[in-house]
């Protein structure tokens, strides 16, 4: 495709980035150098009385030795005849004659002096290398052929980042096809290119400043990878777009039932156990088979799953919208939780798309996808189902038909396919039931904490999904039109606070302080809901609610994420989706049996007292097993 052809073209952007890492050198040759200025200065001293006399001969070719250190007489054969097999590198032809004669033939006093300034100097090249070296040679460090050296040291600096810029945009070019891109990697290639070119311009260095990717410094690139870095950006912002959407409509998929759960309750003769129980097949449905679809994402790609999973889920939302039986409802609503399991690719094309730096904004985005998914699901369910019960899941297939055409048409692949591990067997292995798959084969305490407490918070979260409907109708006597609205304005706050706060939050507090303000914030709020008797408690608390549950689920989930293997990016992260709707599954027959059997503020109550005890868990072992954030 045009889209990906491009964005693999410019993969030789980020390439000549990472070669900024030559940087990294200099420490290495910082010790290196002093190493070899002190054994030079052991064998000046060893053959002082040689030293002597070269510098009597010295003299004789310059007199103004004294004002100027070292004269140009001094070659590498008097070196050699001094026992020197050890001179620094790069001091060996032109110039670099005088800066060697220099530290051998001053006097040894004075030669003495300049180690520590030997050392300073490189000191002060790797710390000031974006824009300070010319204040560098502008030190006083003696006499002026140690100055020479410091010259000559930054230019050989200069054609080593060239030529090994060269080299990686040569292999770059080499194994573009071979290795699609990522929009994100070449965002970050296009600022480290710009940091080279700032650097280049500090040194006054017009070779290094003019470096860029053209075919005539690189062997005849093709004219396709001229292309621009906008272009790169804008494809990428269109797959990020779809990836929200492909994430919106699943959890529209999953809310939009919640406002008209009361009518079921009418139309089809049930109780609040079998309400529970439609809400449990879907995340049913997820949990069974989350882990297949991360598997052979991982072997095919990330964007057939995602378009076999928008078509699927138009097919269960006509079922849905036709079904007039409770095994009907039932069979329709698993097959959209099957169909819905993609969720955990698209988090895994979003992983593909962010660094560790950005990974978090990222997580915040598919939180506020979300969070937007619940407010047109709630929505469109009060609203909508007010006038036609059917209308709903019609119009929810329309957006996800839209969107498979959209993502059919215009949505790149984000990872290189890579074979099946285990083969037959790894695909036996993605079988096997969610949660005895992740519990005994995930590696790692840490990854094992993260799952449990995935399947904790959303075992407690799953009470408002399940039972706000019942609880609102016997408490406060409220219709679907009323229910889906409150809902919906109580995911607006959610909705904002993982789009607006999560990135300044992730920067100020970092992820795990963000997942124990979450967790208290948002147990309190449930907790505090089973006491509300008035419209204006109820709202303080679901608010407090949505803020805490709107920075906890992206921090939480950014904090996983950076404990996974890259190449299993769409298992791992599918793994953990599996473990929250095992959580969802279990709580929502849960919450039933107690809303049922105790009455309607009961479930809230316990739901809020288990997920403080979820915070107690996290700060247990955040020290011991979580990367601080």
């Amino acid at each position: 495709m045009p889209v990906v052809d491009q964005a693999v073209d410019r993969e030789l952007v980020a390439a000549l980035g990472r070669a900024v890492g030559i940087r990294e050198q200099l420490r290495q040759r910082k010790a290196e150098d002093l190493l070899r200025a002190r054994r030079i200065l052991d064998q000046a001293s060893r053959h002082g009385a040689r030293r002597l006399e070269l510098t009597q001969q010295d003299q004789q070719l310059i007199p103004r030795l004294g004002e100027q250190g070292l004269g140009l007489g001094f070659g590498l054969e008097h070196a050699a005849s001094a026992g020197l097999d050890d001179a620094p590198e790069g001091v060996g032809e032109g110039p670099g004659r005088r800066s060697l004669g220099h530290h051998l033939l001053q006097p040894w006093a004075v030669a003495v002096g300049q180690v520590e300034p030997f050392a300073e100097l490189h000191g002060l090249v790797e710390e000031r290398a974006h824009g300070e070296v010319e204040e560098l040679l502008g030190l006083d460090f003696g006499p002026r052929p140690f100055e020479i050296e410091a010259e000559e040291r930054v230019a050989l600096l200069l054609q080593s980042v060239e030529r090994a810029v060269l080299r990686v945009a040569h292999q770059a070019r080499d194994g573009l096809e071979r290795e699609p891109s990522r929009a994100q990697i070449l965002a970050q290639g296009s600022r480290e290119h710009e940091r080279l070119h700032e650097v280049a311009h500090h040194l006054g260095k017009p070779s290094l400043a003019e470096l860029h990717v053209s075919t005539s410094r690189l062997g005849g690139l093709p004219p396709r990878m001229q292309t621009t870095m906008s272009e790169a950006k804008r494809h990428r912002r269109l797959a990020v777009g779809i990836i929200f959407t492909t994430i919106l409509i699943d959890f529209v998929g999953f809310s939009i039932l919640i406002p008209v759960l009361p009518g079921f309750v009418e139309r089809l003769g049930i109780d609040a156990f079998h309400i529970g129980l439609i809400t449990a097949l879907y995340a049913l449905g997820l949990v069974l088979f989350l882990p297949l679809w991360g598997w052979i994402s991982d072997r095919v790609g990330r964007r057939p799953v995602l378009l076999v999973s928008l078509l699927g889920t138009v097919f269960s939302f006509v079922m849905l919208a036709i079904a007039q039986t409770l095994p009907t409802v039932l069979i329709a609503r698993f097959l959209g939780g099957f169909f819905g399991a993609s969720i955990g690719t698209a988090q895994a094309y979003m992983t593909d798309l962010t660094d560790e730096d950005s990974r978090a904004q990222g997580m915040g985005l598919i939180g506020a996808a979300s969070g937007v998914g619940i407010v047109l699901g709630t929505a469109l369910g009060g609203i909508l189902g007010g006038i036609d019960p059917a209308l709903p899941f019609y119009a929810t297939a329309g957006v996800a038909a839209l969107n498979f055409v959209l993502a059919l048409f215009a949505l790149p692949e984000s990872k290189a396919p890579v074979p099946a591990r285990g083969g037959w067997r790894g695909l036996a292995r993605a079988l096997v039931p969610a949660p005895l798959l992740v519990m005994a084969s995930v590696h790692g305490r840490s990854q094992r904490l993260f799952l449990y407490l995935f399947f904790h918070m959303f075992f407690a979260f799953s009470v408002v999904d399940a039972m706000f409907p019942l609880f609102a109708a016997a408490r406060f006597d409220w219709n679907e039109t009323q229910t889906g609205l409150f809902i919906a304005a109580v995911a607006i706050v959610l909705g904002a606070s993982q789009g607006l706060l999560v990135g300044r939050l992730s920067r100020a507090l970092g992820e795990t302080r963000m997942t124990m303000v979450g967790l208290t914030l948002t147990g309190i709020s449930i907790a505090g809901m089973s006491a509300s008797h008035g419209f204006a408690t109820l709202s303080l608390c679901s608010v407090g609610m949505a803020l805490g549950a709107g920075i906890t689920i992206p921090a939480f989930t950014s904090l996983f994420s950076k404990v996974c293997g890259a190449h299993e990016a769409g298992e791992t992260m599918s793994q953990s989706q599996a473990m929250l709707h095992t959580g969802r599954t279990i709580g929502a027959l849960c919450w039933g049996w107690v809303f049922a059997s105790i009455g309607p503020g009961a479930p809230f109550l316990f739901a809020g007292i288990a997920l403080l005890g979820a915070l107690v868990v996290f700060l247990a072992f955040s020290r011991v097993l979580l990367p601080q954030a």
